[in-house]
């Protein structure tokens, strides 16, 4: 029984550790991660990468070349929910 248990408990684990967004594998904080392009609105604007407190600040610097992305979510180019 504690064998099926700690086998359950170790294929959640990697489960989770697969399925959720690693902040590790994020780059770092104003790194450029691309440009956005919009032609409809002629937008082109470059994307950086924001920290944790990008969204709590009055005015972070990662924003100042246009919109970022928000760490705690998938990246752009990744199967999942970006926050730009």
């Amino acid at each position: 029984m504690a064998l099926r248990l700690a086998v359950l408990a170790a294929a959640f684990t990697l489960g989770i550790a697969l399925a959720g967004p690693s902040l590790a594998s994020h780059p770092r904080v104003g790194a450029r991660l691309g440009v956005l392009k919009i032609p409809r609105l002629r937008v082109v604007t470059p994307v950086d990468q924001c920290g944790l407190d990008c969204f709590t600040k009055a005015w972070p610097r990662e924003l100042t070349s246009g919109p970022g992305h928000y760490p705690a979510t998938r990246l752009p180019w990744q199967k999942g929910l970006a926050v730009l």
